[in-house]
């Protein structure tokens, strides 16, 4: 869970990063857009000053510019919020890989450990079942020892104590 916020949180700051640099960029474009038009307007000026000119083939040539101006406006632009976009991908990208790859170093590390720790409990359950049977036949051989019983009741007793031992055993 921390992971995840820890993923978010740096998603967050690298958007806001870029946010700020793509705005950055897009202020210094209207600049640079209000500085043409201003150009524009004062080359309008001009030609409507100058003597004898015809204003509408100039007015159609200042349009074209402008629209040049602004199709070029447009193009870098678009080629700008791709770099971002390429950058954003590749920073988020490198960034999941490295969280990915220490989640799964810690995943790796847990197992290992309770494997570890389940193999430790699995020998102390084991030991204690073979002590348990070793009481209840050493039990039963003193029982049958103790009566003189023959050898058929004695194994009896034997398998009778060695079942109860691992019915003791599966209760817990």
């Amino acid at each position: 869970m921390d992971l995840i916020l820890l993923i978010s949180f740096v998603s967050l700051i690298l958007i806001g990063f870029l946010f700020i640099k793509f705005h950055r960029f897009e202020k210094s474009i209207h600049k640079e857009e209000d500085r043409i038009f201003s150009k524009t307007k004062k080359q309008t000026e001009l030609v409507t000053d100058a003597e004898g000119r015809d204003l509408h083939i100039l007015e159609q040539s200042l349009q074209e510019s402008r629209k040049r101006m602004l199709h070029l406006y447009e193009s870098q632009m678009e080629k700008e919020a791709k770099r971002i976009e390429k950058e954003l991908d590749a920073r988020l990208s490198e960034f999941a890989d490295t969280v990915f790859s220490r989640i799964d170093a810690h995943v790796s590390e847990s197992l290992s450990r309770m494997n570890n720790d389940l193999a430790l409990y699995k020998k102390q359950q084991i030991e204690e079942l073979d002590e348990k049977i070793e009481r209840e036949i050493k039990k039963a051989a003193k029982a049958s020892i103790a009566r003189g019983l023959s050898l058929t009741i004695h194994e009896e007793m034997v398998a009778r104590a060695l079942k109860e031992a691992i019915d003791e055993i599966n209760i817990k």
